[in-house]
């Protein structure tokens, strides 16, 4: 009889698997404790499923538990994924939702700032970033609305861009906090998913955030190999041409750290002062010596 390999088995558990389910998990640890001791405690109406779970407890006076209306949303789209073989909307949202959902049930209300309406959008969008950044790091989602608009984009709307659907659905559900809460906790929820906003992009892209340089000089080998030699970057030369002058130059193509472009120019300048040199924001770089893509 042949043994089994894992190249046999249709689906094994990888240390990427385990790690990114653990971030997922703890993403939507510190999701749930944004809401149950921010969000839910001050009724601000965020968006998303839990900005409409947040109504049903204020409506119902808390009689309808947040983990109830988040199950009763989710449950009828991963049976629609399901029925038309979403396979990979299921895989990237099904740990998340559930887990929100337990995580909503079993972490209990702690109001820490009631009443400070500033500092509860300031704390409240602080701690949703971090938690979407754990979230989105590796690539899941919590459900919800998320997905409610990756199944409306991909089934009735292919010509509106998930992100127009997804502004729309929660703009209703904003809409409805301002008609059914009041202007002034929507106000400050609004002003907290700015915030979760800007944290979020901020931990996702500012922590590969390079530069990448150009630079047009007479001196370019020069500087090309000090650049190598010094600063252990690689340098690409691109053949260019001076419009005016008509003369050819070699232009160089150089990507640093943010760290380091301080270095360089003093580098550039001190071999060439009349360099002429472009820096420019490179969010995300892939290849050696920055990230190296996943396969």
């Amino acid at each position: 009889m042949k043994k089994m390999t894992r190249k046999d088995v249709p689906f094994h558990i990888t240390r990427s698997f385990l790690t990114d389910g653990l971030c997922v998990l703890l993403g939507t640890a510190v999701l749930a404790v944004s809401i149950r001791a921010v969000f839910d405690p001050m009724s601000m109406v965020t968006g998303g499923f839990s900005g409409i779970a947040i109504l049903a407890s204020f409506i119902s006076g808390g009689r309808i538990p947040l983990w109830l209306t988040n199950l009763v949303l989710n449950a009828p789209l991963f049976l629609i994924a399901w029925q038309q073989k979403e396979w990979g909307l299921l895989r990237q949202s099904l740990l998340g939702a559930a887990a929100l959902t337990v995580w909503l049930k079993v972490i209990p209300e702690i109001p820490f700032i009631y009443g400070d309406w500033f500092l509860a959008s300031v704390c409240g969008g602080v701690i949703m970033g971090v938690s979407m950044f754990l979230i989105l790091r590796v690539g899941a989602t919590s459900g919800g609305t998320d997905m409610l608009a990756m199944l409306l984009h991909k089934k009735l709307l292919r010509g509106i861009s998930v992100a127009r659907i997804l502004q729309w659905i929660d703009a209703v559900i904003v809409i409805s906090g301002v008609l059914l809460v009041g202007w002034k906790p929507t106000l400050y929820a609004v002003i907290a998913v700015v915030i979760s906003a800007w944290v979020t992009d901020h931990l996702l892209m500012g922590q590969h955030f390079s530069k990448s340089v150009l630079v047009v000089s007479d001196q370019a080998k020069a500087i090309a190999g000090k650049v190598m030699a010094e600063m252990d970057r690689g340098v690409t030369g691109l053949q260019g041409q001076g419009m005016y002058t008509g003369s050819d130059r070699l232009v160089l193509l150089c990507v640093v750290d943010r760290r380091q472009i301080v270095a360089l120019k003093s580098l550039v300048f001190a071999i060439d002062p009349a360099a002429f040199m472009i820096t420019m924001d490179a969010a995300e770089v892939f290849g050696e010596g920055f990230l190296q893509e996943k396969h």
